[in-house]
């Protein structure tokens, strides 16, 4: 499956999120700084993300185990 490099970016920082905080938390679209719905929409799409909505406010949750090591992430600054 292909993905833009909008939905690269924001797979590395969902990563991030679900290797620090563990892989069945529930996060909301601003977590993933420079993430639009779009992309989170796309990513929903292609199977890497569930959604649910709360009161108004959607949430994500990660599909799958973590696939990547702490050391494997492009540091923060640079994604």
């Amino acid at each position: 499956m292909k993905f833009s490099e909008n939905q690269i970016r924001a797979k590395a920082k969902i990563e991030r999120i679900a290797l620090h905080f563990g892989e069945n938390r529930w996060f909301i679209q601003e977590e993933v700084i420079g993430a639009g719905y779009k992309t989170m929409m796309a990513l929903v799409n292609k199977g890497v993300l569930v959604t649910k909505t709360i009161d108004g406010k959607s949430y994500y949750q990660k599909i799958g185990k973590v696939t990547v090591s702490h050391r494997e992430l492009v540091p923060a600054e640079k994604v």
